[in-house]
């Protein structure tokens, strides 16, 4: 199901579902520059971090963190690797039953958004129109998503937990017409790191 409720002044979108709906007929591989802040209930910054995101639909991503710490999740749309450079840790679990509601699937997943999110576009003052996903399921990690666009781009995704934190990220440079090797989406842990299996 998707709920329209729109205001009459958008400067940033004029109607945001619409360019999701374009985003994703548009992006269906792409690579990305990124900046993520954490803050906890409290509104203060817990971690800020910066990389690079590719994605391939269906279900393909390889999400890296560069800076300050090198953290890697890939997933070939069937197996997710969770690689930290620092712990020299790889978890590996299957992707199955938890990528449709997560926030990766928004760029990643199928086009059924509305599958797994109740839509709804709304007026926020100043930066114009936004859209506002909720989960259909609330056994997630996030209870709310803001999405912002810029020209129909995506621009900024906010992502609010049941915790209270809010998860602040920034994209710049969309590439879709780049061609990634076939491993990309695939991960072979290094050698002498230890492999847990979730």
């Amino acid at each position: 199901m998707i709920v329209s409720c729109f205001g009459h002044s958008g400067i940033i979108s004029a109607d945001p579902i619409e360019d999701l709906e374009w985003f994703v007929k548009e992006n269906t591989r792409s690579a990305v520059e990124f900046s993520q802040i954490i803050y906890d209930a409290d509104g203060e910054e817990i971690q800020s971090t910066s990389g690079l995101l590719k994605f391939q639909r269906p279900g393909k991503f390889r999400w890296h963190y560069k800076k300050p710490f090198e953290q890697l999740i890939v997933s070939n749309g069937e197996t997710l690797w969770i690689y930290d450079k620092d712990l020299e840790q790889v978890i590996i679990r299957s992707i199955s039953g938890s990528f449709g509601s997560s926030p990766a699937a928004l760029l990643a997943g199928s086009d059924e958004i509305d599958s797994y999110y109740i839509l709804e576009g709304i007026n926020d003052g100043n930066r114009g129109e936004l859209l506002v996903l909720r989960p259909l399921e609330e056994d997630g990690m996030f209870k709310k998503i803001k999405i912002e666009f810029f020209e129909k781009e995506l621009s900024t995704m906010e992502l609010f937990d049941y915790l209270g934190q809010k998860t602040i990220i920034k994209f710049a440079k969309f590439n879709n017409r780049t061609n990634f090797p076939s491993d990309t989406f695939n991960f072979r842990p290094p050698a002498g790191v230890d492999v847990l299996v979730d």
